[in-house]
């Protein structure tokens, strides 16, 4: 976001008046620090506890369903053994509800140490020196709209969906068994941006692994998974817990910095970022900028960066690979784009 700033501060807006969209998680919202938010977490912990315990009754009484759905859960993913423990957890939590911080944290902060390195599939391996990036321009951010609509979701989510349906598709390509999802890593600025450029530059940002689903055919099934897995983490202190674990790599000597680091990418198959930038037209030197592409930096053995665009009305995707890993960015990004056809909306007057 701030690179997105310093690069508009070169241009000149035909709206004067116009602003970057206001993002970012203050990790401390309301005021008073840190030690404020804690404080609230504890009462917040007294307060969920009573719907743990509900959501586990529910679940005890409804026990033959809860079974099958943990069996189910635990077995999709491909059978691994190292998967299963994060597996009931989750499965657990879904049986809680959907706003409980306390719960949703205990979710994240598990899946955090115990969540294993990604499944084996065509774009699995280690990482080379060599990437290659392809993109998508031009999509309809008012089509993008109505078909958030007509889901009764958000544009995000879309975004997602589509991503969702390219990566199986992908898979499906390439001969892979099928799984039931797969981790992103996604960055979450905990600074609103402001106005003006700060006097300092420089990153303040943390991290969530993201849940997304893979395999669903039905559009609405989807997006209610998508965007269950992003309201956990809205419901949740996942940023702070790993906000905090950053800070504490980031003092650690230079060898095991980079050891956590690429432990907590090879849980993820690569990078998702979301950047709303201008709303209207910028120019530089006089000049219209006709559209704005990002790519994402991988960490670790990620295969993937996907960095999302928003600037006057249209949405780009840009795709950053690892040429030994996925050596045709290209394909990904064809069949991102002919993801958004195929949901409701997308066509005027679906």
């Amino acid at each position: 976001m701030r690179l997105t700033q310093l690069v508009l501060g070169l241009c000149d807006s035909d709206d004067d008046d116009a602003q970057l969209p206001r993002v970012g998680r203050p990790l401390s919202a309301g005021g008073g620090g840190i030690l404020r938010t804690v404080g609230r977490a504890g009462v917040g912990m007294a307060r969920d506890s009573v719907g743990i315990a509900r959501g586990l009754a529910g679940a005890t009484v409804t026990f033959p369903w809860t079974l099958t759905r943990l069996v189910r859960a635990v077995v999709a993913p491909g059978r691994g053994v190292t998967r299963v423990p994060t597996r009931v957890v989750e499965s657990l939590a879904d049986s809680i509800d959907l706003t409980n911080r306390t719960t949703n944290t205990y979710r994240s902060t598990f899946r955090l140490l115990f969540e294993p390195r990604s499944p084996e599939l065509s774009w699995s391996g280690h990482a080379h020196v060599e990437k290659r990036v392809s993109w998508i321009s031009g999509l309809d951010l008012a089509a993008i709209k109505r078909v958030a609509k007509v889901h009764g979701t958000t544009v995000t989510t879309v975004m997602l969906a589509a991503v969702s349906r390219a990566l199986t598709e992908y898979l499906d390509a390439h001969g892979d068994r099928r799984v039931s999802d797969i981790n992103l890593m996604v960055p979450m600025s905990i600074e609103p941006v402001a106005d003006e450029l700060p006097e300092e530059l420089g990153n303040h940002l943390t991290i969530i692994l993201m849940r997304l689903p893979l395999g669903i055919d039905d559009a609405d099934e989807l997006i209610d998974a998508i965007a269950t897995s992003m309201s956990r983490v809205r419901y949740s202190f996942e940023p702070h817990v790993n906000f905090a674990t950053m800070l504490g790599v980031a003092i650690t000597p230079g060898p095991v910095a980079h050891a956590v680091v690429d432990l907590l990418a090879n849980k993820t198959v690569g990078q998702l970022t979301s950047v709303p930038g201008p709303v209207s037209t910028v120019r530089i030197a006089g000049t219209p900028v006709e559209g704005m592409l990002g790519w994402v930096p991988m960490s670790g053995d990620q295969a993937f960066g996907i960095c999302i665009f928003s600037y006057n009305g249209t949405v780009s995707v840009g795709i950053a690979t690892d040429a030994g890993l996925v050596p045709d960015p290209g394909e990904v990004a064809g069949m991102i784009e002919d993801k958004f056809a195929t949901f409701a909306g997308w066509h005027e007057g679906d």
